[in-house]
């Protein structure tokens, strides 16, 4: 039987679904609801059954070992979590009524989740609150949402470094680990859930907390995040909850402040998270950057025709091709076009510049992107720019074992160096070598997103003679990582991932992708604010990853004494 059958909804009005949790005295009692039909237009109809309603924000969680409900009179499985919630909102005298995605949609229908989903922005706008549920009690979660709701009030600034100090407070710590790494905090569609949202109440088990407490506690914890994240590394190996809610909040204030979200900016920061459906990774905040993106929500494209429709719309909307430092062959899991990035692939290898839509121009060239897209039949769409080959490929570094200890990483792309100085150093001195040997490695910008200080460059180079023995001309002697700035080493780390360094025919030495070889060509495409590695295959190329060749710079001579 088709439970939608009854409510069958008009693609061209504003028609959606709400979940009508009828009341019960009994916990354990059968959770019995009901779907009605509502048109957002017009929702002060007398016949809408409701004043308001509430919109739900969770995770689906595992579709195996599924719970009963009864929905309009028949038996309906849903995930234990979507149960779990569904019973602590349900409450003992009156209807409650909830927008959930889950059973609102027929997600069966591919079209009427594309239809549906278009109208989630409106959904989560015009709810009186949106409920975040985080789950059932667990882990310590009761000691730690008081931990939380606690952290907003006065001296607690204070107290927080203290009592992360103290071996006693170790168990605490631990719980608001765990309970910030819940999986809720990962999940692609949260973003634009908690951003539309106009009251946000978060619900744990049979505690409840506000949003601003959560986020007062994540501001706290970002300036005692070392000491922090040594806890949350016991409990678990993903970035703690934490710095998730402190960007969901930086995009809540520009949101609010502007009414709207750039595609491209919902996109990058859509990159680590989870989902999923990988078409949810442009789809999941579509509904932040107003009606006239240029994408349409169709559930029947394929992720790849998704990816290539959205990165075309991305290049023609900014008029620029940044977006193309995303594309790295090594995250090429769909059958995409090498100037298309899979949104869907983990961009941590995207680590040149942090956000490559607001870096500097680093390539050489000022001049606008001039770019055609030319779409064969029965193939891929072809990108045509226009840009300069400067140089190419000749000598390519070892690969980098990231199991290996930073030391013995950086001896790796040391002594290529060295070993190759006759051909990119032949006209530097030993303190023009190394420093533009320190900056190459970190891509010429520091941890935090910066042009690394010429402080930072002399104390490197300062530790280097003090362990070099002799300024010998000719090598680059082993270099102490372990005692060196944590901003040049953590920078480092960031770099060397999935990456090489390479020397060319021109005497240049750069960082490029993994998978670069000799042959390959370092063009700089206008439009594009870092150069490229590009390779010749047949009558056309494929774009292999962004790259980076510093221009050594003024370093402003050192006192020694």
């Amino acid at each position: 039987m088709d439970i939608y059958s009854d409510t069958p909804l008009d693609p061209e009005s504003n028609q959606i679904r709400m979940l009508q949790i009828q009341p019960s005295w009994r916990p354990s009692s059968t959770i019995k609801c009901n779907l009605v039909r509502v048109d957002l237009d017009d929702l002060d109809a007398d016949e809408v059954p409701f004043e308001f309603y509430e919109a739900l924000s969770y995770t689906w969680g595992d579709t195996g070992n599924e719970k009963r409900i009864s929905l309009n009179g028949c038996p309906f499985q849903v995930t234990r979590n979507l149960h779990a919630a569904l019973r602590r909102l349900r409450a003992r005298r009156l209807c409650r009524y909830l927008w959930v995605d889950a059973l609102c949609i027929n997600q069966k229908s591919v079209a009427e989740r594309s239809s549906q989903v278009a109208k989630m922005s409106s959904i989560y706008k015009k709810a009186e609150q949106v409920l975040v549920w985080l789950g059932g009690e667990q882990d310590g979660s009761r000691q730690a949402i008081d931990i939380i709701d606690r952290m907003g009030d006065e001296g607690m600034e204070d107290w927080t470094p203290r009592s992360l100090a103290r071996p006693r407070d170790l168990e605490k710590w631990r719980a608001v680990a765990k309970f910030l790494d819940r999986p809720y905090w990962r999940r692609v569609w949260i973003r634009q859930e908690v951003l539309l949202a106009p009251h946000i109440m978060i619900l744990c088990g049979d505690k409840t907390l506000n949003w601003s407490d959560i986020t007062a506690a994540a501001a706290i914890l970002l300036e005692n995040q070392e000491a922090f994240d040594a806890i949350a590394s016991m409990v678990s190996p993903h970035t703690s909850g934490y710095r998730k809610i402190g960007v969901l909040e930086g995009l809540k204030e520009i949101f609010e402040k502007q009414g709207t979200l750039e595609l491209k900016t919902v996109v990058f920061y859509h990159r680590d998270c989870e989902c999923t459906d990988p078409r949810d990774r442009v789809y999941g905040g579509l509904g932040l950057c107003g009606s006239d993106t240029g994408v349409v929500i169709d559930y029947a494209l394929s992720p790849a025709e998704v990816f290539i429709n959205t990165t075309t719309v991305l290049i023609q909307s900014t008029n620029a091709l940044d977006l193309l430092s995303g594309c790295q062959e090594s995250s090429r899991d769909l059958d995409l076009p090498s100037w298309v990035p899979n949104f869907d692939a983990d961009w941590a290898q995207n680590k040149l510049h942090p956000n490559p839509y607001t870096v500097k121009d680093v390539a050489g060239s000022k001049l606008p992107a001039q770019y055609s897209f030319d779409r064969q039949p029965g193939g891929h769409p072809v990108l045509t720019v226009k840009g300069l080959a400067v140089d190419i490929v000749a000598h390519a570094s070892p690969p980098i074992n990231r199991d290996e200890f930073i030391n013995d990483i950086f001896d790796v792309w040391r002594d290529f160096a060295s070993g190759r100085a006759q051909v990119w150093a032949t006209s530097y001195g030993v303190e023009q070598r190394r420093s533009t040997f320190l900056r190459t490695v970190i891509a010429n910008v520091d941890f935090s997103g910066d042009r690394p200080s010429d402080q930072l460059l002399h104390d490197l180079l300062d530790r280097w003679d003090q362990h070099s023995g002799i300024e010998d001309t000719d090598t680059m002697p082993s270099f102490p990582m372990e005692d060196c700035n944590s901003n040049f080493t953590n920078r480092f780390l960031e770099v060397v991932f999935r990456r090489i360094l390479f020397v060319t025919a021109g005497g240049r030495i750069g960082v490029g992708p993994d998978a670069l070889r000799p042959e390959d060509l370092v063009v700089v495409i206008f439009g594009a604010s870092v150069p490229f590695i590009l390779r010749k295959q047949g009558g056309h190329h494929t774009l292999v990853g962004e790259a980076c060749k510093v221009q050594e710079g003024h370093l402003k001579p050192r006192r020694k004494g």
